[in-house]
């Protein structure tokens, strides 16, 4: 609804402008309640030197004729509605691909906010749940459009969010319908966070409030699905399948929104039979199309994903425990890692190293006692005949070390 074609904002310029309750009642009694109505109201326009059928309508709606403070303050409300309603067309006339989204009014915004936190009385329309003006404002201007677009999540701010980031505003230079270069300037509203299941459902809530602040379908309507989308989220997954990702979410709720736009090519305005969005949306949101994008799907072969996690990682590669080929220990291979033996744990208990200090293998065997070759050869096949804690490496097993001991 456009501020022409607003109660609320004919009954604030009225006030503003100070007229009293009884006058406002007449002119709404009469049937002259917006700006628009008002304006083609009398054959009169502004600036005409006979006023005379300007003076008939303010007598034949107050029923007497109006004083002089009342005859001036409602020739300034004609004159802001006659200009109002002269933009308001040549707007529509002039209408391009680059021009800015349209702003609610102030009051047309409130009124529209206070009647709906007035009957859905279940939900705390404050802080997080509350659509920020720009979210509004895109609601309203699908439904002026005519045109159903899709809102993503992350524009779906709320009012707290958009006041503390909107602080910035975008340049852009366009042309207008007369090829003439002119810059405009956007408020520029950081995306909201979309990490969580709670914030997302806070974005559906946010969404679906503004749609039907905008008159584009029924809030109750956009809750089933976002139930439907929560609950396909939350659902635990048969063996063998992950749980249904975000990803899987967002393709499945922008599909909603395309079928929905191709069933609704009519228009988007309402009509004796209500919201025509509210009449297809049920069978949308059951569509084959719609549905086959949230079941769970099979975890791939080699996954460690576990049920529940949102992605899936690849499997931790280990380091390689023993030489390969003709790399000696301690030495880098190909890769260019080094080779880590692995100790025993009774020889971890002593303070043992699998290998010296130059990178020479120790014989794990010998430092128990359990080496078959005598004790004066220096080595054998598994490696050095020396003791294994670290820091010592003298001709002794670990067994009788005495820096062994002190460690038990």
């Amino acid at each position: 609804m456009s501020v022409v074609d607003s109660e609320a904002v004919f009954v604030s310029r009225a006030t503003s402008i100070g007229l009293s309750e009884e006058v406002i009642k007449n002119f709404k009694d009469g049937g002259v309640s917006t700006l628009g109505n008002l304006a083609f109201a009398s054959s009169y326009v502004p600036g005409s030197s006979d006023d005379a059928p300007f003076v008939d309508l303010v007598k034949t709606i107050l029923g007497r004729e109006g004083t002089v403070g009342e005859m001036a303050k409602i020739r300034r409300l004609f004159n802001e509605s006659y200009a109002a309603t002269s933009a308001e067309m040549k707007t529509l006339v002039e209408q391009t691909d680059e021009a800015p989204t349209r702003k609610l009014a102030p009051a047309e915004r409130a009124e529209r906010f206070a009647a709906q936190e007035k009957r859905l009385k279940g939900i705390n329309m404050r802080g997080h749940m509350e659509p920020g003006d720009s979210l509004v404002d895109a609601a309203v201007n699908i439904y002026e459009s005519d045109r159903l677009r899709y809102l993503a999540w992350e524009t779906c701010v709320s009012r707290e969010h958009e006041m503390l980031t909107s602080s910035k505003k975008d340049s852009s230079l366009t042309f207008d319908t007369s090829g003439n270069l002119k810059m405009n300037k956007r408020d520029h509203v950081s995306p909201c966070d979309i990490s969580s299941e709670l914030q997302i459902k806070y974005c559906l809530i946010r969404r679906g409030l503004a749609l039907e602040q905008g008159n584009v379908m029924a809030f109750e309507l956009h809750e089933l699905w976002a139930e439907k989308l929560m609950s396909c989220r939350l659902a635990e997954p048969p063996a063998g399948y992950a749980r249904v990702t975000f990803k899987q979410m967002q393709l499945a709720d922008a599909k909603l929104f395309v079928i929905l736009g191709e069933k609704t090519r009519g228009g988007l305005k309402v009509t004796a039979t209500g919201r025509p969005c509210d009449g297809v949306f049920r069978e949308v949101m059951d569509c084959p199309e719609v549905q086959h994008l949230l079941p769970p799907m099979p975890q791939s072969s080699g996954s460690t994903q576990k049920t529940g996690d949102k992605t899936n990682f690849p499997p931790v590669k280990r380091t390689i425990d023993k030489p390969s080929g003709s790399k000696g220990a301690g030495k880098k291979g190909k890769a260019g890692k080094a080779w880590k033996p692995s100790v025993p744990q009774e020889l971890l208990a002593l303070g043992c190293v699998g290998v010296t200090n130059k990178g020479n293998p120790l014989c794990y065997d010998f430092q128990l006692g359990k080496c078959g070759l005598p004790v004066q050869n220096l080595k054998c096949s598994k490696g050095l005949h020396i003791c294994a804690v670290a820091g010592c490496h003298k001709d002794h097993a670990a067994k009788d070390c005495s820096r062994a001991k002190k460690r038990e």
